[in-house]
């Protein structure tokens, strides 16, 4: 493996977010398939647990103490600085080394603990505590596998292979609803799917190996105490990011499944389910867009730092405003044909409220990754360190009083003061100034976003008849795209576009192609 060409221009971040996107259209389309049997096979209640258990294999990313955005960071790093493959090599060895040891030891750990920790985090009927407690002590086999992927595919990223990531995350991503649905269709018990997800885990983290071992050339990765000190020092305040960010996100979950029951978390998780897809848009970019931004700065290049944040805004919120739209016009209808009748009544204005709180989730994204990029993880930890009492005392009242519309409304409520707050604490930290960032044109573009969106929320309140309906959210949609289009992208922005367009299509134009 080799430096290569510089990876920061625009149509790159373009085709690479394209590529995140593209390996994730796969597992979106299995999970809207294969969860309206999933949800019926297994009931409310145990689908209620099986949601919680694909949140905690998520959360397993708290044992990662940040190597994975550490090691990422090091690749782009040493790329830039023409390091190579001598530099990845060491970064691989030791990264997998401790991300190896580590989950053994917390494997170990939740294997004692969670059985007491089914009990604390769970209302379930009596007849369902022992499968319980049995699905949580199989996750705590899962922790070695996950960190053991996040190790292998954060050296890919870091090299901006994300054509390879994302050929194998694909398919792995999907087996996370194909397996409950293999299971339902066969009659297997709920530890025996998690069984399976526990499997499949180990089954990325080996396809992940072999892909290392790919782009490495065959060498054998290297394990150096000084890199892992490196790593250590970046990681430090990730790892507690690691730990709040999740717990954060998904603590509406956990509220959820102990003031009420696992049954009513079913009829939040299935839309906050659906809202996590939509999120995967600005997820990509983020992806996308921290390796480049590591890679700008280790060259000192500040005004294309400048430029990729700009466009990676705009590539987060422009494609997730028609989705959010269509979610809140037609989140009853949806829930309905897709779930079930009841999921339609009961979860419909979760859905609503959750569509719009994606929007403003997606425009965090972006500071996020630069301001990790730029080497300040610590904002990170230290923004939800402070935000997490509030976030939880406001959640706890609001899921006591309205039960899960409750849970989605503080979910919102936490967009609505996370996305300006911590974006201008970010872009200072990062010395981008928020203002050149959010320049007319883009707060011109985000305020159209939001008028559409309480138009489309009227159109589904108030409309009668589908068609009716579908005909407003077109016009909208339509009208929409076009202030996108022509007002909030850049003619160079429309033409990063254009490229990254024909390179993945097949057709190279300028600079030789970048191969990921």
């Amino acid at each position: 493996m080799t430096g290569g060409p510089p990876v920061s221009t625009g149509g790159t971040l373009v085709r690479n977010t394209i590529l995140n996107l593209v390996g994730q259209v796969l597992p979106v389309l299995v999970a809207l398939a294969s969860m309206p049997v999933v949800v019926r096979g297994l009931g409310p209640a145990r689908f209620g647990v099986l949601a919680l258990a694909w949140t905690v294999v998520g959360y397993f990313s708290l044992f990662d103490l940040g190597f994975g955005r550490a090691a990422v960071k090091r690749v782009s790093q040493a790329l830039a600085g023409g390091g190579g493959a001598e530099a990845a090599r060491v970064v691989s060895g030791t990264v997998v080394v401790a991300q190896g040891a580590v989950g053994l030891v917390s494997a170990a750990v939740l294997w004692l603990l969670t059985p007491f920790l089914a009990d604390l985090l769970l209302t379930v009927p009596p007849e369902m505590r022992s499968e319980s407690r049995q699905v949580f002590s199989l996750l705590a086999l899962a922790v070695p596998g996950v960190l053991l992927s996040n190790a292998y595919r954060a050296v890919l990223e870091g090299a901006q292979r994300f054509g390879l990531v994302n050929a194998i995350r694909a398919p792995f991503s999907a087996a996370t609803f194909l397996i409950p649905l293999l299971g339902v269709l066969v009659g297997w018990s709920l530890p025996q799917i998690v069984l399976g997800l526990v499997v499949s885990r180990y089954l990325a983290a080996l396809a992940y190996g072999f892909g290392n071992a790919r782009i490495l050339g065959g060498a054998r990765p290297r394990f150096r105490a000084d890199e892992l000190r490196r790593l250590l020092q970046f990681g430090g305040w990730v790892a507690v990011s690691n730990t709040l960010v999740p717990l954060v996100v998904y603590l509406e979950r956990f509220v959820v499944a102990a003031l009420l029951t696992t049954a009513a978390l079913a009829y939040y998780a299935a839309p906050h389910e659906l809202i996590s897809k939509t999120l995967l848009i600005p997820g990509a970019v983020a992806a996308a867009l921290f390796p480049t931004i590591s890679d700008l700065q280790a060259r000192g290049d500040a005004a294309s730092i400048l430029e990729r944040v700009q466009q990676g805004v705009k590539l987060a919120v422009i494609p997730l405003v028609p989705v959010s739209l269509f979610l809140v016009v037609f989140a009853q209808p949806i829930l309905a044909v897709w779930l079930g009748p009841d999921y339609g009544e009961r979860s419909a204005v979760v859905l609503q409220l959750l569509a719009v709180a994606a929007l403003l989730n997606a425009l965090a994204f972006v500071p996020f990754a630069l301001v990790e990029g730029v080497g300040h993880p610590d904002l990170v930890a230290k923004y939800h360190l402070a935000e997490f009492p509030l976030y939880a005392a406001i959640l706890l009242l609001l899921v006591w009083r309205f039960g899960i519309v409750g849970a989605a409304m503080g979910w919102g409520l936490r967009m609505l003061w996370t996305a300006p707050v911590f974006s201008f604490l970010a872009l200072k930290r990062a010395n981008v100034s928020p203002g050149a960032v959010f320049d007319s044109r883009m707060v011109a573009g985000l305020s159209a976003a939001f008028l559409v969106l309480s138009a489309g929320w009227i159109v589904g309140t108030w409309v009668p008849g589908l068609s009716w309906r579908l005909g407003m959210t077109v016009g909208l949609m339509s009208l929409y795209l076009l202030v996108a289009w022509f007002g909030m992208l850049s003619e160079s922005d429309r033409g990063a576009l254009r490229q990254a367009v024909r390179r993945l299509s097949g057709h190279r134009t300028g600079a030789a192609a970048y191969h990921g």
